[in-house]
């Protein structure tokens, strides 16, 4: 089965009001191609949920600065002050997690799970408006898990059955995040008609509902 598909029939599964989980830190495994077919798709009120708000090297940078967010669901903006401007002007809503959190948020939100006990953010902000559970004499947060519509991931290689490899630290948030979206558009710098080696498998296809492949590298 072949799952390519382009970058704009990839932008074709968010509409608006749909939430998208993008991954990257920062430019590292971002998909540009796919946040930019997005931009021009000009969709609105976007719930967005992702490890930063990116920088002036990433689209989705501009995909918030330009209005296309409604809600945020992030661990920090602190590159992307277009994001601090439109949560003060009251134009975007937005929930900090703490970067482990909102990676276990992604995670057991994958795996089918409910929410889960962390000690992170007792004391702070964070917590405020959350059930704290006490265990054996100790607070924790009871989080609740996260899941999407639709999330854009970028690989360095897939094949024909949507079998995904990462190069170095861009894997970060990709895997967690092709698992706990109802469909899941891979960008991919490199495709092979042949299956990857076992071994290379990252992410296996059953999780990816379709590739786009970057022809302009």
């Amino acid at each position: 089965m072949d799952k390519r598909i382009t970058f704009t029939q990839a932008a074709q599964a968010v509409n608006d009001g749909s939430s998208l989980m993008v991954s990257g830190f920062l430019d590292a495994g971002h998909p540009q191609n796919l946040i930019r077919a997005l931009r021009e798709k000009n969709v609105r009120d976007i719930t967005l949920i992702s490890l930063d708000a990116g920088n002036e090297r990433c689209e989705v940078y501009y995909f918030i600065q330009d209005g296309h967010v409604g809600h945020m669901i992030v661990s920090h903006i602190g590159r992307c002050p277009a994001a601090s401007d439109r949560v003060i002007d009251g134009s975007m809503t937005l929930e900090f997690s703490p970067q482990g959190t909102l990676c276990e948020r992604i995670r057991a939100g994958g795996a089918g799970l409910g929410g889960f006990l962390t000690p992170s953010g007792i004391g702070t902000e964070v917590e405020k408006g959350k059930q704290i559970i006490e265990v054996a004499g100790k607070p924790y947060i009871l989080e609740t898990t996260l899941r999407a519509d639709v999330a854009f991931i970028r690989a360095q290689k897939a094949d024909r059955y949507g079998n995904l490899y990462f190069r170095g630290n861009t894997r970060n948030f990709n895997v967690a995040i092709a698992t706990a979206a109802d469909y899941v558009v891979a960008e991919v710098l490199e495709y092979s008609d042949e299956p990857l080696p076992g071994e290379s498998v990252h992410i296996p296809g059953l999780f990816v509902d379709a590739i786009a492949v970057v022809e302009d590298k």
